[in-house]
């Protein structure tokens, strides 16, 4: 099925393996430079870095190896068209007794196929590989002044709980 020019069809979503890390290290980046550009003063994302460095893309390669986190991959026609990185973790408020969570720790999809669903396709398989690990809370995080991510994530039905806040002192 063909919409606006993409063919859903063509969509394959799967675990990606280490010659996929340099694309989702960029993919990392380009949410990084999103943010940078479009929320203004937020000393946390002005200090990530812009480029993909070593860093980046050894801590993408931990998502690929480590049997308790998963990296998938968006193709259409052998072409990337999307990332999303997560893993199994403590939840962020360890009081509540729910012990381990999914957490997804970022999801990219390139501008050309945004609005196709891709990234609903890419959550759908996270939410499915946490239900086999027999997880079944998933957290997540977005920056406050990040408008587009908080409507995508409101409509694939996550609802913040909780708010961080700093202050420079």
């Amino acid at each position: 099925m063909e919409l606006w020019g993409v063919n859903r069809s063509a969509l394959v979503i799967r675990e990606a393996d280490l010659n996929d890390a340099p694309y989702c290290a960029q993919a990392c980046v380009r949410i990084v430079q999103y943010l940078q550009q479009n929320v203004p003063h937020d000393v946390y994302t002005a200090a990530l870095p812009g480029t993909v460095g070593a860093p980046t893309l050894a801590w993408v390669k931990g998502f690929i190896e480590n049997p308790r986190s998963i990296a998938l991959l968006a193709e259409i026609e052998d072409a990337p068209a999307g990332c999303l990185l997560a893993t199994i973790s403590e939840t962020n408020m360890p009081a509540t007794g729910f012990g381990e969570v999914g957490h997804i720790a970022g999801c990219w999809v390139e501008p050309a196929y945004r609005n196709h669903g891709i990234a609903s396709d890419l959550v759908e398989h996270a939410e499915h590989w946490f239900r086999q690990q027999r997880v079944s809370r998933v957290e997540l995080s977005y920056m406050a002044g990040n408008t587009v991510a908080q409507k995508a994530w409101t409509h694939l039905g996550y609802l913040p709980f909780r708010i961080f806040a700093h202050k420079e002192i």
